[in-house]
C-alpha cells in the first residue's frame, strides 16, 4: 500500500525531528491511499532526498507531507506529492540551480550542512516525475 510506503519513508527521520522539536505532518488523500503498481525503490528514494532536504534546512517549525490526487485516467492515477517545510528558504536567483548535480548553493548556505548536491538532481532526473519549487527566501 502507498501509505505504508509513505510512512516507512518518513520514519527514517523520525530521529531529526525529534532532535530538533519540529511538527512532522502527513496527509494522504483518501482516494490515493491504494495499491501501488510501480518502482517503490524509486519513489522512495525520491520522497527521501526531497523529505531529507526539508529536515536538514529546517531548524524550527515544521515539515509536511501532503499527497494528493493529480488526475485519474481509467485504471491510472498521478499523484502531487507536496512538501512544506518552513526552512531557511531559497533565495530566487538560485531556484533554477537548485536541481542541478553538486550544486549546493554554496554561496547561499552555509557548510554546516552535509551531502553531495545529487538528491534533487537524481529525484528531478528520474523517469516519470516531474520535480520543481515555489519556495524563495520569505514564502510561508
Amino acid at each position: 500500500m502507498l501509505r505504508e510506503l509513505i510512512i516507512e519513508t518518513c520514519d527514517l527521520f523520525l530521529a531529526q525531528v525529534r532532535e530538533k522539536s519540529l511538527d512532522m505532518q502527513l496527509s494522504i488523500a483518501p482516494e490515493a491511499d491504494m495499491t501501488y503498481i510501480g518502482d517503490a525503490l524509486k519513489l522512495k528514494q525520491i520522497l527521501t532526498n526531497l523529505i531529507g532536504n526539508a529536515v536538514k534546512f529546517t531548524d524550527s517549525g515544521s515539515v509536511c507531507l501532503e499527497v494528493r490526487v493529480h488526475e485519474v485516467e481509467a485504471e491510472r492515477m498521478n499523484l502531487h506529492f507536496l512538501i512544506k517545510d518552513t526552512g531557511i528558504g531559497i533565495p530566487k536567483d538560485a531556484i533554477n540551480q537548485l536541481f542541478e548535480p553538486f550544486n549546493q548553493l554554496d554561496n547561499f548556505m552555509t557548510r554546516k550542512t552535509k551531502g553531495t548536491g545529487l538528491g534533487l538532481a537524481i529525484s528531478k532526473k528520474t523517469g516519470g516525475t516531474d520535480v520543481r519549487t515555489n519556495r524563495a527566501i520569505g514564502y510561508r
